[in-house]
């Protein structure tokens, strides 16, 4: 996805992976940034992930051990609104 695409539609159009130090830290990346949260497994893509098989939530847990991939989950305050 290029920039263009991401100026013309938006982020939400262009999930962006890639890795930080710190996850954690998305919260400095900007002023507007209100609440983060990050996931390190994939059980956000689930409607419902108390319902999958125990070998799929098994590998969620190696996930979240391993922490060796997230999503992070970052909240824009809306301007003149408080963090």
């Amino acid at each position: 996805m290029s920039e263009q695409a991401v100026r013309d539609r938006g982020i939400d159009a262009a999930p962006m992976p890639f890795r930080v130090a710190d996850p954690c830290a998305a919260h400095t990346w900007s002023s507007r940034v209100s609440q983060i949260r990050v996931n390190f497994d994939l059980s956000s893509y689930a409607t419902d992930p108390s319902a999958l098989p125990g070998q799929v939530l098994d590998g969620f847990a190696q996930m979240r051990e391993s922490r060796a991939l997230y999503e992070v989950i970052a909240d824009f305050a809306v301007a003149g609104e408080p963090r």
